[in-house]
């Protein structure tokens, strides 16, 4: 270490001989290159895990130049890297080793499952043969099949209890085979292989019943779209209550409700122009049969414009059938109301407009709704 004084300031050097020097300065630990007559032997022992290869050649996270301002040593640098290399190829081919195990015991787990599936099916044929032969012996005595010939009802029998026999040894042979397929299924890396194809499996599906929903979707939306067409605009809204259930936020979906929402306003304000039309004529010669047109309206989707229209023609009529303070009085329904007046000391609903089941024509208000409803003034 040699003392040296820049700008008035002490400071210290030190002097190095070689690159290991400099490397020991630094931490950084001497690697020896192996030489072509260097064994090489496995290294398996070495870099059994991940553990083992990071401590035998930890990573280096600085950045380029030191903590001092001196770079690191490249040379060590790539030494460690290639280390690293060698390890992690050793480790890729057991990796490999060991997923062509875990697939070879796959396939003999799937053997198994098959062969299970096999042996319940002649379980099943051996249960079925029991079965006629018992039938066969219980037959009733007055049945034309009942069987006389004793030596032939013992050898049914016998057959029974061969075939109970059967059953048993298939039984046996499938708890045997299940508890292999379950003894390879607990072991690490076929349990692995297991639950990722079961992962897969999944997923699959998952993508099958998602295509299937969708497809039946667009089957649906088809068929609502051709009711609304068609002029059947409550079957196609009650088509679409399923998959509006199902897709909430579908913009399609919602779209053809809205189209029918706007064909069903369309529909009904016509019916309610023609309706209203015909009333309007009929209010001065047949104010009755003018008020049984004006209840025939749906008003529930009319615009305010037309509902005064109605409101005005149901004046009219009022005024024409000389009713007694006639009133005007809103319904709880939407765009409900009617025109109430006295009747042998009461108040009944005369015309009604509407689809409010308190509000029908001939119905009796109670005197504290006619109270609250509005004087209908007449004209001067």
């Amino acid at each position: 270490m040699t003392r040296v004084t820049r700008d008035g300031v002490p400071q210290f050097t030190r002097s190095v001989s070689s690159l290991a020097a400099l490397g020991a300065e630094f931490g950084i630990a001497p690697t020896v290159d192996p030489g072509p007559d260097s064994p090489t032997g496995d290294t398996s022992a070495d870099t059994a895990s991940g553990a083992t290869i990071a401590s035998a050649t930890p990573a280096y996270t600085g950045d380029a130049a030191g903590s001092n301002g001196h770079r690191p040593d490249p040379v060590s640098l790539l030494a460690r890297v290639r280390s690293l290399g060698t390890a992690l190829a050793a480790r890729h081919e057991r990796d490999r080793e060991e997923r062509a195990a875990a697939l070879r015991e796959l396939a003999g787990h799937d053997a198994l499952a098959e062969e299970i599936r096999a042996l319940g099916t002649a379980q099943q044929d051996a249960v079925a043969l029991r079965a006629g032969f018992e039938g066969a012996l219980a037959t009733p005595f007055d049945d034309p099949a009942w069987i006389y010939d004793q030596a032939l009802r013992d050898d049914y029998a016998g057959a029974v209890a061969e075939a109970r026999a059967t059953e048993r040894a298939f039984a046996a042979l499938i708890e045997g085979k299940r508890r292999e397929v379950e003894r390879l299924a607990a072991r690490a890396p076929l349990a692995r292989l297991l639950a990722e194809r079961r992962r897969h499996e999944d997923e699959a599906r998952t993508k099958e019943n998602a295509a299937e929903a969708n497809r039946q979707r667009s089957l649906v939306l088809a068929s609502a779209v051709r009711l609304r067409d068609g002029g059947s605009l409550q079957e196609a809204r009650r088509v679409l209550g399923a998959v509006y259930t199902e897709f909430p936020g579908d913009p399609e979906t919602r779209s053809i409700l809205a189209s029918i929402d706007r064909t069903e306003r369309t529909v009904k304000d016509t019916a309610a122009t023609m309706l209203l039309a015909e009333a309007r004529r009929l209010r001065r010669a047949d104010p009755d049969g003018a008020t049984s047109l004006l209840a025939q309206i749906d008003t529930a989707t009319l615009s305010a414009e037309r509902m005064r229209e109605i409101a005005g023609v149901a004046a009219d009529i009022a005024r024409h059938r000389d009713l007694i303070s006639p009133r005007f009085l809103r319904g709880q329904a939407p765009n409900s109301l009617a025109i109430i007046a006295e009747q042998c000391g009461r108040w009944e609903v005369a015309v009604a407009i509407g689809q409010d089941p308190a509000l029908q024509p001939g119905n009796v208000i109670t005197p504290h709704l006619a109270t609250a409803a509005r004087p209908l003034h007449r004209r001067r």
